[in-house]
């Protein structure tokens, strides 16, 4: 007898899968998306480019 999961991992997957098509389309919606990677922060020594709260959120 095969047992039959619950979805739980189907359904993560489905979750991630819109915030990710959601943040590409705020990001396909700006007028310059360059922007998006223009605030660089440093963090032991190394340079980051953090997604801006606006897109992200």
């Amino acid at each position: 007898m095969a047992l039959r999961g619950t979805g739980k991992t189907t359904l993560l997957c489905d979750v991630i899968a819109e915030i990710v098509t959601e943040r590409a389309r705020r990001i396909a919606a700006l007028d310059r998306p360059v922007a998006l990677f223009e605030d660089k922060i440093t963090v032991t020594g190394k340079g980051f480019f953090p997604l801006k709260a606006d897109v992200v959120a």
